[in-house]
């Protein structure tokens, strides 16, 4: 089954249900597994993004649903909830970011890593400070308390933001962390234009999981408020434009 319908079956399931059945979930089994490893598989994922941008709805319904695999297919995933590593990382100008990159090979970053700075520190600006959100929540797990951002091949996602375990054991919120992609050479908005829209928008999902409570089937209603960030923080981009037709047809 190709990514596009699976995610659409995915998405539609997560939305109304939060039962996944044994296809189901070994769908998003084999759809998180690519998404961790894209150069590895028989091909990259389809470079399809007329529907799909962020892996934030796969990715977590991952972790959520991890006593429902198998215990082979637990033993997969445990290995692949590990942080992916990097050759390289620098601290944004505000202090509030770690970015973690490669300076070189399949994974190296591709575009301007100063304008990325910028980028995260302008979204976290405009959300945190001017919109008063709270910041998202970081759990120490990529050297301090900095939020971390990875930037690595994510096929043909533009990003996603992903739990790494409850803030409160008696509350649904999570730190998180942000994974973007190197290049942005497949997507509408290509180099760090691609760039600074993820960032917008992947900051708002970690704003949205590490402080309000967090489930499955508020995955729609997320997606498309990171997306409107989209607009809110780069009016000037207009990423989501060029996928508007596909969701009105």
């Amino acid at each position: 089954m190709k990514l596009i319908t699976s995610f659409i079956l995915i998405l539609y399931i997560s939305a109304y249900s939060q039962e996944f059945t044994k296809p189901e979930l070994d769908s998003l089994f084999n759809l998180y597994n690519r998404i961790k490893n894209p150069v590895t598989q028989d091909a990259r994922i389809a470079p399809d993004t007329s529907v799909i941008k962020c892996g934030f709805s796969i990715v977590n319904s991952v972790r959520l649903n991890f006593d429902n695999f198998t215990p082979e297919q637990q033993q997969v995933l445990l290995k692949l909830f590990q942080r992916p590593d990097a050759q390289a990382e620098v601290i944004s100008p505000s202090g509030y970011f770690r970015v973690h990159y490669d300076t070189s090979g399949i994974n190296q970053i591709r575009y301007n890593l100063q304008q990325l700075l910028e980028a995260l520190d302008s979204s976290y600006n405009f959300e945190v400070h001017t919109l008063g959100y709270p910041s998202p929540k970081d759990n120490g797990s990529g050297g301090d308390d900095k939020y971390d951002i990875y930037v690595r091949g994510v096929g043909s996602l533009y990003g996603y933001t992903e739990l790494e375990g409850r803030i409160s054991s008696s509350e649904n919120r999570y730190y998180s962390f942000m994974v973007i992609d190197n290049e942005f050479s497949h997507t509408a908005s290509r180099g760090i234009d691609g760039a600074r829209v993820t960032v917008a928008h992947e900051l708002h999902h970690g704003i949205q999981i590490g402080n309000y409570t967090f489930s499955d089937p508020d995955t729609y209603f997320h997606e498309l408020s990171s997306t409107a960030m989209e607009e809110f923080v780069y009016d000037n981009i207009n990423d989501y434009y060029y996928y508007m037709d596909d969701f009105f047809n």
